[in-house]
Parts: structure tokens; C-alpha cells; sequence
């Protein structure tokens, strides 16, 4: 089976380099090369619109093998899913209506509006560049994004909640979900969203002792944690992570479900993996346990994975750490 072109086309959604060139040495040793690729396309941050032809030459370019149940493999299934998403845009009964919604993670960033209706998707657009061509400083803003869900009649004059597309603060459309009944899905529906950043589950180069870039706008600031253990590089739970949370607590928890957001009271849609990168510059004073515990760590890799257990166990501000480990 020849994977280099498709292969590399999904690995440039991966927006770090650092994980690009790893993943492209290590992604070919799996026999599931084709759902790890599906996996990246679908989730990324990028436009649907992009995701698809990629997809769709998955489908071409892999073993046309089907799942242990019969339904096609991933990216035919998400394919079929960035169709879906695309053509519902323009489809919908009368008295259709797209609700707009923006948001921001920063309570200080501006949102320009909170609320905005339409009859039209292509309507919810042309106001959204409106906005951006009256007031581009403000909507320049990587942690703005947008939700726009489609209400359809409900036949006793009212509205249900029918669908809903995730935009980014330049307009582009990331994500789709139904908001329908399982029983209304098409056949074999992939939604096209990560509720919590789970997915995809990749390996990663990192080792214990690594300060690592945790990005995921633009749903949550970007922020650093530090590596603890790496498990077997498999396993979606298997990268542990120290980070800093509210107060200045430092909590622990598994990298690839972003458990690094959740202490902070964040959440998001777009999987830390995409921009992981090691940081080599300047730590703030918060950042002083990473400062001091990393090239511990490197030189003791098992000190780590004891600095996890405690902190899960009886939780943890900095001195209480130092204390015990240093």
C-alpha cells in the first residue's frame, strides 16, 4: 500500500513541525495508518473545505478494508460528513433559521455581539465580514470564535435545535455536529467535532523532563506544561502532564484529553497535539516548578511518575512539592 502522498497531506494539518516530522517516521509502523490520517484530517482546526479532498483520497489510496461491523472505514465516514456539513448550509424547510453566536475565552477580548438571527447561513456570514471589515483590530483576536446552529420548525409552531457549525475568528468552518435524535443521523454519521479535544491519539516525541507548548485556540490561551512520563506512547491516557491551574495549584493529568484545560475551568474543541512543541525560552515566576523540576526529571525519569502519584493523590501547591522532592 503506497501512504506517502496521503500521508503527507494529513500530516500538514499538524501545525508543529516538531510533531510532523516524528509523525511521519512513526505513523507508517501502524497497520491503522489510514484512521490515524482520518483522525488528524477530520479534527483539525482547519476548514472543512480543506479536509475533504484530503479525505477523500484516503478513501482512494487506502486497503478498501471495512470495519470488524461492516461500516466503511473512518474517512469514508468523515468524507461523507464534510459533505453533509457543507450541503446542510443550504437545505432546511421554511421558517428555517441560523442562529449566530460568538465567543471568546478571554473575558477582556471583545465580542462585538452576543447574539445575532438570520434566514439565511450565507446571511450569517456577510454580517460576520461586515463585523471583520468595520472593526478588524477586534476581530483579529485568536480566542474569538463563532457558533452558528440551524432551528428548523418544529410543526407545532415552534423551533428545534437542527445542527450546528464551529467557525474560527476569520469565518472559516472547523467543525459540524447534529443536535438531532440518534434516530434522525444519516446512515454510519461521524460528527465532525471533538467535544473535549480527545481526539486524534498520536504518539508524541516528547520525553519526561520536557516543558511542552500546550495550544489549543482558539478555544483556551495557550499555555506550558511539563512532561512526567510517557507511558507507552500509545495509550490516549498515557502522556501525563504537571500543569498549573487555578490559584497557582499544580494538577496533574493526561495530555491528550487537555485534562490541563479542565483545571484551569477551560475547554476545547481542538486537541492539543496539532501545536505541541517543546519550549526551550524564558518561564514566568508562575512557572517555576517546570523551571526547577525538569532537568530533575530528565536525570531521573521515575521521579516524574512519583510527583504524578502525589500530586493526584493529596494535591498540591509548589512549596508542598518542593518539600517532599527536593
Amino acid at each position: 500500500m503506497e501512504v506517502q502522498s496521503y500521508l503527507e497531506e494529513s500530516l500538514s494539518f499538524i501545525e508543529s513541525k516538531e510533531m510532523r516530522d516524528y509523525l511521519r517516521v512513526e505513523l507508517p509502523k501502524f497497520k491503522s495508518i489510514s484512521t490515524f490520517c482520518a483522525d488528524i484530517v477530520a479534527y483539525a482546526p482547519a476548514p472543512i473545505e480543506r479536509k475533504l479532498p484530503v479525505l477523500e483520497r484516503i478513501v482512494q489510496e487506502a486497503e478498501p478494508l471495512l470495519a470488524y461491523n461492516g461500516k466503511p472505514i473512518y474517512a469514508s465516514r468523515f468524507a461523507q460528513s464534510c459533505c453533509t456539513a457543507l450541503a446542510e448550509r443550504y437545505s432546511g424547510p421554511d421558517g428555517t433559521v441560523f442562529w449566530l453566536k460568538a465567543s471568546s475565552y478571554d473575558d477582556n477580548g471583545s465580542c462585538l455581539f452576543d447574539n445575532a438571527f438570520f434566514t439565511k447561513f450565507d446571511a450569517a456570514i456577510r454580517y460576520l465580514e461586515q463585523q471583520a471589515k468595520e472593526n478588524p483590530n477586534d476581530c483579529a483576536f485568536e480566542g474569538l470564535s463563532y457558533t452558528i446552529t440551524k432551528y428548523i420548525p418544529d410543526g407545532r409552531d415552534g423551533l428545534r435545535e437542527y445542527c450546528t457549525w464551529y467557525l474560527n475568528n476569520t469565518q472559516e468552518l472547523w467543525y459540524f455536529k447534529y443536535e438531532c435524535s440518534r434516530r434522525e443521523l444519516p446512515k454510519d454519521w461521524l460528527d465532525l467535532l471533538d467535544y473535549l479535544g480527545d481526539y486524534p491519539n498520536l504518539p508524541v516525541p516528547f520525553q519526561p523532563g520536557d516543558i511542552v507548548v500546550a495550544d489549543c485556540l482558539p478555544y483556551a490561551a495557550p499555555c506550558r506544561v511539563l512532561i512526567l512520563g510517557i507511558g507507552d506512547n500509545r495509550d490516549c491516557c498515557c502522556i501525563s502532564v504537571l500543569s498549573i491551574g487555578k490559584d497557582g495549584l499544580l494538577c496533574t493529568g493526561a495530555f491528550k484529553h487537555n485534562h490541563f484545560l479542565s483545571h484551569r475551568g477551560d475547554s476545547s474543541r481542538v486537541s492539543c497535539l496539532y501545536r505541541a512543541a517543546r519550549w526551550t525560552g524564558e518561564l514566568t515566576d508562575e512557572e517555576e516548578p517546570f523551571a526547577v523540576l525538569s532537568p530533575l526529571i530528565r536525570a531521573k525519569p521515575e521521579l516524574g511518575m512519583e510527583i504524578y502519584d502525589y500530586v493526584r493523590m493529596e494535591g498540591s501547591a509548589w512549596p508542598e512539592v518542593k518539600n517532599i522532592f527536593l
